[in-house]
């Protein structure tokens, strides 16, 4: 069973376990630049998952406006992906989301999760962009 901690405070325990699986995601696996990686943090609601007490995934909220989300650093660890927890952790997202009035959510996605979001009721648009030295697309989805 997946448990769900939520949590905006930068000096939080959860919160740096966080930042610690994303900068194992994205900066050593996927080669993002740090400076990418930690902007706004102080803009945005952080969710941690876990199964049995291990930090598996992380995503946070970054707050637009009163009507819009934009989510972002969506990290699974590798050995857990594939399983489902992504989704669920997206779910947890939109919940979220969804209680503080949001009515519309966007992604900055990487180009190889277009379809995992597309399955999640995501729409793709713009053009392809480039952040960190990763191709991306921006999704959106009405609550």
């Amino acid at each position: 069973m997946l448990d769900f901690v939520w949590t905006d405070d930068l000096n939080s325990d959860v919160y740096k376990s966080c930042l610690d699986l994303r900068m194992d995601v994205f900066v050593r696996e996927k080669g993002s630049p740090v400076d990418v990686e930690i902007t706004d943090e102080d803009r945005c609601d952080f969710v941690g998952v876990y199964i049995d007490g291990e930090l598996i995934g992380t995503g946070r909220i970054f707050h637009n406006d009163e009507n819009s989300v934009l989510f972002q650093r969506i990290a699974v660890k590798k050995e857990y992906r594939t399983h489902g927890y992504g989704a669920e952790m997206i779910k947890e997202m939109e919940n979220k989301s969804n209680s503080m009035g949001v009515k519309i959510i966007n992604i900055c996605a990487s180009m190889h999760a277009v379809s995992f979001y597309t399955r999640l009721g995501y729409e793709s648009y713009g053009e392809e962009f480039e952040r960190g030295g990763i191709n991306h697309i921006m999704m959106r989805k009405e609550l």
